[in-house]
C-alpha cells in the first residue's frame, strides 16, 4: 500500500496486488483525488462475487464522498481490477475506511463478507468509533457495532476472526485500543457473532497506555482443538521496559462457556442458565433449577409453594398449588381460613350457631337448632325454613305443622290456620 502515492493529487494514494509466483504487478489501484488517502488499509476479501478469483478490498479514509473525511472502501475483482462494490463512510470526519479486512462468511449465504472500520464516528460519543460488517451477495449492511463511550476509537482495527465458537458461522474481531476499561488507554477488544451480532468475547488491556486493540487478527486453530484462536496486539504494554509491547492469543474453546446453549458466551450473558433470573440477581446463576429465595425462608422461589411468605416447612394441607402460610383456605372446604374454626379440617368448619352442630353438616348454619329437624326434606332445617312442609303457603311464625290434620298444631293461632287452610 502506498497512502501517500500522488497519481491523482497529493496523498491520494495507491495500492498494488503482486503475484505470488513471481512478484509482478497483478494490479495496480489509485485513488480519486488528493488527500483520499486511498491505501491506508488492505486486505485479501476472498472470492466476494464466486467467480473463482479471489478479491481485495482497499480503504481510503480521507475521501470525501459524504463529507471532509468522510472516508470510503471498495472492493475489487480479483479477475480483472473492476471495482466490485463502493461503500462510503456516512458523514464528515467519520474516517471510515481506515481499518478494512475480510470478514469470512458471517451470515453462512456461501458468499464472503467484509468488515469495514470507522474509529471516529461519534454515535455514542465523540470518537467512539464503529465497525460494518457487509454482504458479499449485494453489499448491504449485515452488521453496525459501536465503540462504548466517547475517544473509545472502536474500529480502529478490524479483522475476520474464523469461527471461534464453533457454530458454522465466521466471526469478527474489532479493537479499541484507547478504551479505558482498566486504565486511561489500556485499550479493549471484542469478538463478535457471525451468527447475530452478539458479542462472544470481550477483552482488555491490563494498564494505563498498553493501547491493548491497536492491532487485531485471527490466528487459527493455534493449539489444534478445533476452535479458532485470535491475537491482539499491545504495542503500548510496559512488561519489558516503556512501550515494549505485547500480543496476546486467546483460545477460542478456553474462553466458550454458554451454560444455557442459547448462543451467548456466559461471560456476556446476563442470564447463564436462562431462568429469567438476571445473573446479578441470581445466587445460582448456573442451575435453572435454583434461582433465588425472595422469602429468606431456605426455599427456592423455584419451589417455593409461597415463594413471597417465609414458609420453611412447605405445610399445604388441601395440597393445592398454595401452601398454607398464603393459602386463604388451607383445607378447601370453601370457607375462608379467617371465618373457619377448622382451618386445617376440611370436614369441620366450626358452629357460629353454638347449637353443637358443624356447619359444614348444619341445616341451619346460623339457626340454632341442635335436632336439626327438617319435616320437608329440602336443605333448610325447620328453624330456618319458610315453608317447613313445602305445600307452598308460607309458615305461620310458631307453627311448624300445618297440613289439615294437624290444626290442633296451631294453639292460640287457631284463627289465623283456620283462614289459610279454608277451615
Amino acid at each position: 500500500m502506498a497512502y501517500q502515492d500522488d497519481n491523482n493529487g497529493s496523498s491520494s494514494g495507491s495500492a498494488r496486488v503482486l503475484s505470488g509466483a513471481n512478484g509482478s504487478i497483478l494490479h495496480t489501484f489509485n485513488g480519486d483525488s488528493a488527500s483520499d488517502y486511498f491505501g491506508i488499509s488492505v486486505s485479501a476479501a476472498g472470492d466476494i462475487n464466486n467467480d473463482g478469483f479471489d478479491d481485495v478490498i482497499v480503504g481510503a479514509y480521507g475521501d470525501d464522498n459524504n463529507g471532509s473525511a468522510s472516508g470510503s472502501a471498495r472492493v475489487l475483482s480479483g479477475a480483472n481490477g473492476a471495482i466490485l462494490y463502493a461503500f462510503n463512510g456516512g458523514s464528515a470526519n467519520d474516517f471510515f475506511g481506515y481499518s478494512v479486512s475480510a470478514a469470512g462468511d458471517v451470515n453462512k449465504d456461501g458468499y464472503d463478507d467484509l468488515i469495514v472500520g470507522a474509529y471516529v464516528t461519534d454515535n455514542n460519543g465523540v470518537d467512539s468509533g464503529s465497525a460494518r460488517v457487509l454482504s458479499g451477495v449485494n453489499g448491504s449492511i449485515l452488521y453496525t457495532f459501536y465503540g462504548d463511550a466517547a475517544n473509545d476509537q472502536f474500529g480502529f482495527s478490524v479483522h475476520r476472526a474464523g469461527d471461534v465458537n464453533q457454530d458454522g458461522y465466521d466471526d469478527v474481531i474489532v479493537g479499541a485500543y484507547v478504551d479505558d476499561n482498566n486504565g486511561s488507554d489500556s485499550g479493549s477488544t471484542r469478538v463478535f457473532s457471525g451468527a447475530n451480532g452478539s458479542i462472544i468475547y470481550a477483552f482488555n488491556g491490563d494498564n494505563t497506555s498498553d493501547y491493548f486493540g491497536y492491532s487485531v487478527s485471527a490466528a487459527g486453530d493455534v493449539n489444534n482443538d478445533g476452535y479458532d484462536d485470535v491475537i491482539v496486539g499491545a504495542y503500548g504494554d510496559d512488561n519489558n521496559g516503556t512501550m515494549s509491547g505485547s500480543a496476546r492469543v486467546f483460545s477460542g474453546k478456553g474462553l466458550w462457556t454458554d451454560f444455557d446453549s442459547d448462543g451467548l458466551n456466559d461471560t456476556v450473558d446476563t442470564d447463564d442458565d436462562n431462568d429469567a433470573v438476571i445473573d446479578i440477581n441470581d445466587p445460582y446463576p448456573l442451575n435453572a433449577a435454583i434461582s433465588s429465595d425472595v422469602d429468606n425462608d431456605g426455599v427456592d422461589a423455584m419451589v417455593d409453594n409461597c415463594p413471597t411468605t417465609t414458609n420453611a416447612d412447605q405445610l399445604n394441607t388441601d395440597g393445592d398449588a398454595s401452601g398454607n402460610a398464603c393459602d386463604t383456605d388451607d383445607d378447601n372446604d370453601g370457607m375462608f381460613d379467617v371465618s373457619d374454626s377448622f382451618p386445617l379440617d376440611g370436614t369441620r368448619a366450626g358452629d357460629p350457631d353454638s347449637d353443637g352442630v358443624d356447619t359444614l353438616v348444619d341445616n341451619c348454619p346460623s339457626s340454632v337448632n341442635a335436632d336439626q329437624l327438617n319435616t320437608d326434606g329440602d336443605s333448610q332445617g325447620n328453624a330456618c325454613d319458610s315453608d317447613d312442609d313445602n305445600d307452598g303457603v308460607a309458615d305461620v311464625p310458631g307453627i311448624t305443622s300445618v297440613g289439615l290434620g294437624e290444626l290442633f298444631a296451631c294453639g292460640a293461632h287457631i284463627n289465623e290456620c283456620r283462614e289459610m287452610l279454608g277451615k
